[in-house]
């Protein structure tokens, strides 16, 4: 959520952070699915 950010927050770089101007296109469930985060 980049472009509504503050100025003054610290965005982590490098691998391992994923950033996005606005809201991804997965779901938060959709993303945990992914991830094999929930039980099926």
């Amino acid at each position: 959520m980049l472009g509504s950010k503050a100025g003054w927050v610290d965005v982590p770089e490098g691998e391992g952070h994923v950033q996005f101007e606005g809201y991804p296109e997965l779901s938060i469930e959709e993303w945990h699915r992914r991830h094999g985060l929930l039980e099926k």
